[in-house]
């Protein structure tokens, strides 16, 4: 408040009724649901093997441009691209069709997943698991770990490809001053 901010904005772990409470009686809102996702099974995640589509390594500059014309899902702060350029470690790639880019995955050589989408003119063809497998294959993962907010495609999708849902859960809470 006395730098001028505009919007105050904090997470609290689902659980926590005190500090909930007390964020609440403060004037801050429930904006949004972060959940967490693992898959620590990744021999069960088969390749659709597209013939037409052609996965590879693109550059953060490229992911985000992709994000800004094509996604409308808020990405929480751990999962945003200005955060992903402070972090080592981070690859980009891209799924084209015919030279247009029509999915991005970025994730960490530990298999965390920080972005995942397809176009939805693209979607329900394998292209989002096509993604995931060559990150795995490319990145000798063993498992993978994403987080998202109040997306229920992503939801979806990541529980057909093996993914289930690990302990924590935090809600995304605004205040504006």
């Amino acid at each position: 408040i006395k730098n001028d901010c505009k919007v105050l904005f904090l997470e609290v772990i689902k659980g926590n009724d005190r500090a909930l409470n007390f964020y609440l009686k403060h004037d801050y809102k429930i904006a949004y649901d972060i959940v967490y996702y693992k898959n620590i099974d990744l021999n069960r995640l088969t390749n659709p093997s597209l013939q037409h589509l052609v996965v590879k390594e693109i550059s953060i500059k490229e992911a985000k441009a992709y994000y800004d014309a094509y996604d409308k899902y808020h990405i929480n702060w751990q999962n945003d691209f200005d955060y992903q350029k402070e972090l080592l470690h981070i690859n980009y790639f891209g799924a084209y069709i015919n030279n247009d880019l029509v999915g991005v995955i970025a994730v960490a050589e530990s298999g965390k997943i920080f972005y995942l989408h397809v176009l939805n003119t693209h979607r329900l063809n394998g292209i989002g698991r096509q993604l995931l497998c060559y990150a795995k294959d490319y990145l000798k993962l063993r498992a993978f770990v994403i987080s998202f907010i109040n997306n229920d495609k992503l939801l979806n999708f990541l529980q057909k490809c093996g993914f289930e849902q690990f302990g924590l859960s935090q809600y995304e809470m605004y205040r504006i001053v």
